[in-house]
Protein backbone atom coordinates (compact mmCIF):
# COMPACT_ATOMS: atom_id res chain seq x y z
CA UNK A 1 0.00 0.00 0.00
CA UNK A 2 2.81 2.56 0.87
CA UNK A 3 4.65 1.61 -2.33
CA UNK A 4 1.45 2.52 -4.75
CA UNK A 5 1.19 5.23 -2.57
CA UNK A 6 5.04 6.37 -3.36
CA UNK A 7 4.22 6.02 -7.23
CA UNK A 8 1.45 8.31 -6.97
CA UNK A 9 3.17 10.78 -5.14
CA UNK A 10 5.99 10.71 -7.60
CA UNK A 11 3.77 10.95 -10.87
CA UNK A 12 1.97 13.67 -9.12
CA UNK A 13 5.16 15.52 -8.30
CA UNK A 14 6.27 14.54 -11.76
CA UNK A 15 3.11 16.01 -13.77
CA UNK A 16 2.73 19.39 -11.13
CA UNK A 17 6.82 19.92 -12.00
CA UNK A 18 6.33 19.63 -15.33
CA UNK A 19 3.24 21.84 -15.72
CA UNK A 20 5.26 24.82 -13.23
CA UNK A 21 8.09 24.40 -15.45
CA UNK A 22 5.64 25.53 -18.57
CA UNK A 23 4.81 28.27 -16.94
CA UNK A 24 8.16 29.43 -15.79
CA UNK A 25 8.06 28.66 -12.43
CA UNK A 26 11.57 27.04 -10.35
CA UNK A 27 12.22 26.12 -6.83
CA UNK A 28 15.67 28.09 -7.06
CA UNK A 29 15.39 31.60 -5.11
CA UNK A 30 17.60 33.96 -3.10
CA UNK A 31 16.74 31.62 0.37
CA UNK A 32 18.04 28.29 -0.95
CA UNK A 33 21.35 28.47 -1.54
CA UNK A 34 23.67 25.56 -3.21
CA UNK A 35 26.92 24.58 -3.21
CA UNK A 36 27.82 27.78 -5.25
CA UNK A 37 26.08 30.23 -3.21
CA UNK A 38 22.46 32.41 -3.00
CA UNK A 39 21.15 32.50 -6.38
CA UNK A 40 18.82 35.11 -7.84
CA UNK A 41 16.26 33.56 -11.27
CA UNK A 42 16.00 36.74 -13.55
CA UNK A 43 13.96 36.43 -16.43
CA UNK A 44 14.38 38.31 -20.04
CA UNK A 45 17.63 39.93 -22.11
CA UNK A 46 19.60 42.84 -21.55
CA UNK A 47 17.96 46.03 -23.29
CA UNK A 48 18.64 49.54 -23.62
CA UNK A 49 16.46 52.81 -24.39
CA UNK A 50 17.19 54.63 -27.62
CA UNK A 51 15.49 58.01 -28.17
CA UNK A 52 15.27 59.96 -31.27
CA UNK A 53 13.81 63.38 -30.56
CA UNK A 54 13.99 66.70 -32.43
CA UNK A 55 11.89 69.53 -34.31
CA UNK A 56 10.60 69.96 -38.30
CA UNK A 57 10.74 73.44 -39.36
CA UNK A 58 10.28 74.90 -42.66
CA UNK A 59 12.76 77.47 -43.93
CA UNK A 60 11.04 80.06 -42.03
CA UNK A 61 11.96 78.20 -38.71
CA UNK A 62 8.51 77.24 -38.15
CA UNK A 63 7.61 73.88 -37.15
CA UNK A 64 5.71 71.33 -39.73
CA UNK A 65 2.54 69.91 -38.48
CA UNK A 66 2.25 66.32 -40.02
CA UNK A 67 5.49 65.21 -41.73
CA UNK A 68 6.61 61.86 -40.59
CA UNK A 69 9.75 60.97 -39.22
CA UNK A 70 11.08 57.54 -40.00
CA UNK A 71 13.48 55.62 -37.77
CA UNK A 72 15.35 52.97 -39.64
CA UNK A 73 17.20 51.02 -37.79
CA UNK A 74 20.04 49.29 -39.42
CA UNK A 75 21.78 45.55 -38.46
CA UNK A 76 25.06 44.82 -40.04
CA UNK A 77 25.33 41.76 -38.56
CA UNK A 78 22.00 40.23 -40.30
CA UNK A 79 22.70 40.28 -43.85
CA UNK A 80 19.97 38.57 -46.58
CA UNK A 81 20.94 36.59 -49.86
CA UNK A 82 21.18 39.33 -51.37
CA UNK A 83 23.43 41.00 -49.63
CA UNK A 84 21.28 43.75 -48.53
CA UNK A 85 21.46 44.45 -44.28
CA UNK A 86 18.08 43.44 -42.38
CA UNK A 87 16.07 47.00 -41.76
CA UNK A 88 12.98 47.80 -39.26
CA UNK A 89 11.12 50.84 -39.48
CA UNK A 90 9.13 52.93 -37.29
CA UNK A 91 7.26 55.97 -38.10
CA UNK A 92 6.11 59.07 -36.20
CA UNK A 93 4.17 62.28 -36.75
CA UNK A 94 5.54 65.83 -35.25
CA UNK A 95 2.68 67.46 -33.43
CA UNK A 96 1.30 71.10 -33.62
CA UNK A 97 4.68 72.68 -32.91
CA UNK A 98 6.78 70.31 -35.46
CA UNK A 99 8.13 68.46 -32.64
CA UNK A 100 9.02 64.33 -33.01
CA UNK A 101 10.05 61.72 -30.13
CA UNK A 102 9.98 57.87 -30.79
CA UNK A 103 11.34 55.17 -27.83
CA UNK A 104 12.89 52.07 -29.19
CA UNK A 105 13.82 49.54 -26.75
CA UNK A 106 16.69 47.03 -28.02
CA UNK A 107 19.60 45.15 -27.11
CA UNK A 108 22.42 47.21 -26.40
CA UNK A 109 24.11 45.46 -29.34
CA UNK A 110 22.00 45.23 -31.70
CA UNK A 111 21.31 48.94 -32.46
CA UNK A 112 24.47 50.08 -34.29
CA UNK A 113 23.41 52.73 -36.75
CA UNK A 114 19.68 54.04 -36.94
CA UNK A 115 18.90 56.72 -39.90
CA UNK A 116 16.22 59.54 -39.30
CA UNK A 117 14.08 60.79 -42.11
CA UNK A 118 12.09 63.83 -42.41
CA UNK A 119 9.25 63.23 -44.66
CA UNK A 120 6.44 65.04 -46.19
CA UNK A 121 3.53 63.23 -46.99
CA UNK A 122 2.00 66.07 -49.30
CA UNK A 123 5.09 66.64 -51.02
CA UNK A 124 5.26 70.10 -50.17
CA UNK A 125 9.13 70.15 -48.91
CA UNK A 126 11.82 67.96 -49.90
CA UNK A 127 13.00 65.02 -47.27
CA UNK A 128 15.97 65.05 -45.55
CA UNK A 129 17.83 62.25 -43.30
CA UNK A 130 20.44 62.01 -40.87
CA UNK A 131 22.62 59.39 -39.84
CA UNK A 132 23.16 57.70 -36.17
CA UNK A 133 25.93 55.67 -34.79
CA UNK A 134 26.04 56.04 -31.57
CA UNK A 135 23.38 58.48 -29.61
CA UNK A 136 24.63 59.88 -26.50
CA UNK A 137 24.20 58.13 -23.37
CA UNK A 138 21.93 60.15 -21.04
CA UNK A 139 21.19 57.85 -18.36
CA UNK A 140 21.89 54.87 -16.27
CA UNK A 141 19.76 52.22 -16.43
CA UNK A 142 17.62 50.78 -13.81
CA UNK A 143 17.62 47.55 -12.77
CA UNK A 144 20.02 44.69 -14.45
CA UNK A 145 18.68 44.50 -17.61
CA UNK A 146 18.35 48.10 -18.57
CA UNK A 147 21.38 49.16 -19.62
CA UNK A 148 20.64 52.98 -19.97
CA UNK A 149 18.57 55.63 -22.03
CA UNK A 150 20.39 56.94 -25.23
CA UNK A 151 19.28 60.33 -27.04
CA UNK A 152 19.88 61.28 -30.42
CA UNK A 153 18.55 64.79 -31.13
CA UNK A 154 18.36 66.69 -34.43
CA UNK A 155 16.72 69.65 -35.99
CA UNK A 156 15.32 69.24 -39.56
CA UNK A 157 15.01 72.04 -41.75
CA UNK A 158 12.96 71.44 -44.86
CA UNK A 159 13.39 73.37 -48.36
CA UNK A 160 10.22 73.53 -50.40
CA UNK A 161 10.00 71.44 -53.62
CA UNK A 162 11.23 73.40 -56.94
Amino acid sequence: MIEIRNKWLTMCNSVLSFILALFGVTSCSKESPDEYGSMVVEYGSPYAIYEATGTVLDESDKGVQGEEVIIRKVYPEFIDGSGRRYIESDTVKTDEKGTYTQRIHKEPSDLVTMRVVAHDPTGTYEDDSVDVVNPQKVAEGEGAWNTGVYRFTHDFKLKKKK
